[in-house]
């Protein structure tokens, strides 16, 4: 529960993040429209925690983070690519539209992340899903909000204005060092 991103670690251009109930368990049901995968079904799963966040500002939505820790490099590897891979392909089984595959790195870890525009009765939302790797555990994070504005894609471009996954994946992968 500890490795887990808190609110501070979360960013939105013009918005802020709430910390909501904290699991000691990533629990065993999806959270997200795009989560097709139980965390209890992961192979070689050694430990997991989870949070939900909840967005306030000019746009609303929510966030789910799980720290999930593997048995060794296989099983966190094919982890991080079926978590991934089931982020992009909701586009396919909901139909939305997904992104291409962005870097989100640091220096301690490798990360990616992908957008997925859905179509919604009352607009179009948004589910990016972030993964980011340090040893042997992985950090999940799935943002759901209202609309498809969710900022720039360039980590050079201002802070403030910058797409939430180039700000909070390493934020969050600091935290599993």
């Amino acid at each position: 529960v500890e490795n887990l991103p808190t609110s501070g670690d979360l960013t939105w251009p013009g918005g802020t993040w709430n910390s909501g109930a904290t699991s000691p368990t990533a629990g065993d049901e999806p959270t997200s429209p795009c989560q097709t995968w139980r965390p209890s079904e992961l192979a070689g799963l050694t430990g997991s925690a989870g949070r939900v966040f909840d967005l306030q500002g000019p746009i609303t939505g929510r966030g789910q983070a799980y720290v999930l820790s593997f048995a060794g490099d296989a099983e966190v590897t094919a982890a991080y690519e079926q978590l991934m891979t089931d982020g992009a392909g909701c586009a396919t089984r909901l139909g939305g539209r997904a992104s291409q595959r962005q870097d989100a790195s640091a220096p301690w870890g490798s990360g990616e992340f992908v957008d997925v525009t859905l179509p919604g009765p009352a607009g179009d939302r948004t589910v990016s899903t972030g993964v980011g790797r340090v040893g042997t555990r992985l950090v999940w994070l799935a943002i759901e909000v209202d609309g498809t504005e969710v900022g720039v894609l360039d980590p050079q471009a201002d802070p403030d204005n910058r797409h939430t996954m180039i700000n909070s994946l390493p934020k969050a992968m600091q935290r599993l060092r």
